[in-house]
């Protein structure tokens, strides 16, 4: 049997006081009223999830390849996050942050981490990946997401990337009632879901690779 939980809209339930005010004292509450309140809380807590996470500007005619450290093949797992910028045919690398991450409501997944830019490659592939960890310095067994391109004038990619628990960091947090001397105990301990983004650019042969208007954000799971 499927449960619906939440009917994916909001529906207006008058509470502003006075007699046509649903929630006012003494108003018996039937089913129906309280199936929409909790279809409304559902449907605001995963909209409230749902947000731009980083933007970028864009990288300019950039020319470095997977092989820049001598790999042997060119494969996007091996990509030199380690390259120092300025050092001529460098990749460019940019940490899109850390943010917190949280269930798409009752369902408990968590929402999709969506990548959009405006990609050209000015020869050969162009190629922009986007990684996803629980922190440090992005290793091969990461999730990530690739964007490529063989345009010459900019075109539109867009990525997505689905996540598990496992692939956030989770630490558990438990704030200090400070209005106390000792503290007091904490009244609402919880799990605080942690994702450290990595986005990186090159182009497979060394041609000139340019983004324009770099976008991360969240959106509904499927």
């Amino acid at each position: 049997m499927t449960t619906i939980d939440t009917a994916g809209i909001w529906i207006d339930l008058p509470a502003s006081g006075g007699v046509a005010d649903r929630f006012r004292a003494d108003q018996p509450l039937g089913a129906g009223l309280v199936q929409i309140a909790s279809s409304n809380a559902d449907f605001a807590c995963r909209e409230n999830n749902l947000r731009t996470l980083w933007e970028h500007p864009g990288f300019t005619d950039v020319d470095g390849t997977l092989d820049l450290f001598g790999y042997t093949t060119s494969d996007v797992i091996e990509f030199p996050w380690d390259i120092v910028p300025t050092v001529p045919g460098a990749v460019g690398v940019a940490y899109a942050g850390a943010h917190r991450m949280r269930g798409y409501g009752s369902t408990g997944v968590l929402p999709l981490i969506t990548i959009s830019t405006r990609l050209k490659a000015g020869g050969g592939t162009a190629g922009v990946v986007l990684v996803a960890n629980s922190g440090g310095r992005p290793q091969p067994r990461d999730p990530y997401v690739v964007l490529s391109s063989t345009s010459t004038p900019y075109e539109r990619k867009t990525g997505t990337l689905a996540l598990t628990l496992g692939d956030v960091f989770s630490r558990s947090i438990a704030p200090l009632v400070e209005d106390t001397t000792p503290p007091g105990e904490p009244i609402e301990p919880g799990v605080d879901t942690i994702v450290h983004l990595w986005v990186g650019v090159w182009n497979y042969s060394g041609a000139k690779t340019s983004t324009r208007g770099m976008t991360i954000y969240l959106g509904a799971p499927p």
